[in-house]
């Protein structure tokens, strides 16, 4: 608040902080108004910024379990019979102080098929007809961490005792760089039914 002498000029000079909530790659726009004493408008300018991406590494980490029907413990290992259900979880992590746009692809083992899926945030999407599960959305402190479930069934043409090996995959893009990584394996083994007339309980259909 002052007065300016006609024909006169004004600096002001101020420091900014991009806030840990800005996308990278962005644009700020920053408006300045100039308001005569009685609130009247008598002047503006305007400049726009460029939020620039940075090369450096981000830390993220993206962890997997899988909790079987019949189970209260997510684990990296389970065993699942014909028709039956299990519920993937895929937590997203950032320790980082800015914001990235992350994506996430999970591609389903043969043998079993997404029938739903939801996350805590962004946009989670069931592909190739239940074969393959992607997230897209920002990871950064105010949405960090990212849990994302995934609802999955067996069929009925898996071989008694076959495992199934299952990683997700995340990529971040930006202006200069792609950074990628995955989750930690889990694996489903496929558990036949007993049919309990051998003494032994050891026939199995296959």
């Amino acid at each position: 608040v002052g007065n300016v002498p006609v024909g006169g000029t004004v600096t002001i000079k101020f420091k900014v902080k991009v806030s840990a909530d800005v996308t990278c790659p962005s644009k700020v726009l920053n408006v300045v108004r100039m308001m005569g004493p009685n609130g009247q408008l008598l002047g503006a300018a305007e400049a726009l910024v460029a939020i620039l991406c940075s090369d450096v590494e981000p830390h993220i980490t993206l962890t997997k379990s899988v909790l079987v029907e019949g189970s209260n413990d997510q684990a990296n290992f389970g065993s699942i019979t014909p028709g039956s259900n299990a519920v993937y979880y895929l937590t997203l992590s950032s320790s980082d102080s800015v914001s990235h746009t992350a994506h996430i692809s999970d591609v389903i083992p043969s043998g079993l098929v997404a029938v739903a899926a939801s996350s805590s945030s962004g946009l989670v999407n069931i592909v190739d007809s239940g074969h393959g599960v992607v997230w897209d959305g920002i990871l950064g402190p105010g949405t960090s961490p990212v849990t994302i479930r995934i609802l999955v069934r067996a069929d009925d043409k898996l071989v008694c005792d076959q495992g199934m090996v299952n990683i997700a995959r995340w990529v971040i893009r930006n202006s200069i760089k792609e950074f990628s990584g995955q989750s930690n394996p889990v694996e489903l083994r496929f558990a036949c039914r007993d049919l309990g007339d051998a003494p032994e309980s050891s026939n199995h259909p296959g």
